[in-house]
């Protein structure tokens, strides 16, 4: 096959690869946004049972440590007719699909619960780690012309937010006053989802062996940590996706509680705002191919930092000064700034991510796709287990876990029809007023400073320490395909 044909990417493989990303992405939200939500307003645990659950969840996030790794090596040496990707994006999405049903849909309390959910929660990050290394390991080896890979990481984030956007925006909306039900819908419907997506994906992509070459040889985990210390670029490029993670997940996290104690106990105003994301991260997004022309990568993670700060910054002082009022619109605009940044800087730093692939081929001669692509879900379920944890602490010492206890009181009895909807609502208003300024004020600081410092800390790294700019990526691949052309 032609050198064009190697770097040529179907249309079929494309849109079938960048398409199933949206019920991956939409079990993935429903689980990082909203299961905290739904214990923290369905499940009776006192405040000590309920840190114990956060700890579960750090706990998990370190065994990935050694899990995602081992996954990736497993990946590595699989050798199948279908591949070494399709299997694990297959199985992972059907058990994972499982599992997410069952946490939504058994019904204990207290210690019984944090039993079940330590099982069940371990089973959730097991079977997703099986789909999520496979899945995102494949992309570098679909494309390795910058441009096409741009265009598909492009479209990949655009699919994957869709799919986050549509639950992020449905789920408030239909679970507030009817939340116990409402959750095991979502489960099921969202499962099936994710494993109607990664099926599309599995029979659709087209895998382009001569894009990467297969290599016989076993890759053992004694050789997997030595590419992972020698390739320095990608370890500071995991600490950003950690810290940029970490720090645009929490105003998500915590943003269900602050319209709830900020504007009442309706799904309305999260799914306003959830749009406004969807909004400004899409457009960003869908802009990301015509910036990157008038821009360079340097340039658009400026732009993007500066964007995100000033709307971080904004959204602090809402209702602290007068031409901030606290209201759904002025929000909304401030959201969109916020959302529109991170959308640049989000891609932008996915694309530095799968460029450290060519990075390492380039110093040690081995690319070992899947090893390396390891390390960015590792980074995400991290940063995910270290916002639980965050947000648990930030709702237990506002005191606003508490309030959400007594909520989930009249939830249970709504649930069982042993209290009417205009009752229900009383009494629902009477604890949300209970929640006072101070309490209202470490919320905010938790979802808007938090965020800003971690961020900023991402931005620092990638200055000070990231090194493949445009002109140096093209040398590497000039230089890796003429040391290929001359073995042959």
């Amino acid at each position: 096959m032609s050198k064009n044909n190697t770097h040529t990417l179907d249309a079929r493989s494309k849109w079938t690869y960048s398409a199933g990303g949206i019920g991956r992405d939409m079990t993935y939200t429903f689980i990082d946004l909203f299961l905290m939500v739904y214990i923290q307003f369905t499940i009776k645990l006192t405040p000590e049972q309920f840190m114990v659950l956060a700890g579960i969840l750090v706990v998990y996030r370190i065994w990935d440590a050694v899990n995602d790794p081992i996954m990736g090596t497993i990946i590595e040496n699989t050798r199948t007719k279908w591949g070494k990707f399709k299997p694990w994006i297959l199985i992972g999405a059907i058990t994972n699909a499982i599992v997410v049903v069952l946490l939504f849909t058994v019904r204990l309390e207290g210690w019984a619960f944090i039993v079940f959910f330590a099982i069940t929660y371990l089973l959730w990050d097991l079977t997703f780690t099986m789909n999520d290394i496979a899945y995102w390991s494949m992309l570098p080896a679909l494309s390795k012309d910058e441009k096409s890979r741009i265009q598909l990481t492009s479209l990949v984030t655009i699919f994957a937010s869709i799919g986050a956007f549509t639950a992020g925006g449905l789920v408030p909306f239909f679970t507030t006053g009817n939340a116990i039900k409402a959750y095991q819908m979502f489960a099921i419907i969202f499962g099936t989802c994710f494993v109607l997506c990664q099926v599309m994906t599995v029979l659709g992509v087209r895998r382009k062996h001569d894009v990467v070459e297969v290599k016989d040889e076993s890759v053992g985990l004694r050789k997997m940590l030595k590419v992972v210390f020698q390739n320095k670029q990608l370890m500071w490029m995991s600490l950003v996706i950690l810290f940029y993670y970490l720090g645009s997940a929490l105003l998500n996290a915590l943003g269900i509680n602050f319209f709830y104690f900020e504007f009442g106990y309706t799904g309305i105003n999260m799914t306003i705002f959830t749009v406004v994301y969807a909004l400004g991260t899409i457009i960003a997004q869908i802009a990301y191919p015509f910036v990157a022309k008038l821009l360079n990568r340097n340039k658009i993670i400026i732009l993007s930092f500066a964007l995100i700060a000033i709307g971080y910054l904004l959204f602090s002082l809402v209702g602290y000064l007068p031409f901030l009022p606290k209201d759904i619109v002025v929000i909304s605009l401030i959201g969109m700034l916020i959302f529109s940044g991170q959308g640049l800087f989000y891609i932008t730093t996915l694309i530095m991510l799968t460029n450290t692939i060519e990075y390492g081929e380039y110093m040690s001669g081995e690319r070992n796709e899947s090893i390396l692509f390891s390390l960015r879900p590792f980074m995400a379920k991290m940063s995910s287990a270290l916002q639980q944890g965050i947000v648990a602490l930030i709702l237990i010492i506002s005191g606003l876990y508490g309030l959400a206890q007594q909520i989930a009181d009249f939830e249970e009895l709504k649930a069982l029809n042993q209290i009417g909807e205009e009752a229900f609502k009383q009494e629902v208003e009477i604890i949300v007023a209970q929640a006072d300024d101070p309490m209202k004020l470490i919320l905010r600081i938790g979802m808007t400073i938090l965020p800003l410092i971690l961020i900023t800390l991402a931005f620092l790294i990638i200055k000070k320490k990231y090194i493949i700019d445009e002109e140096t990526y093209r040398k590497m691949v000039t230089e890796i395909e003429s040391r290929k052309a001359n073995k042959n």
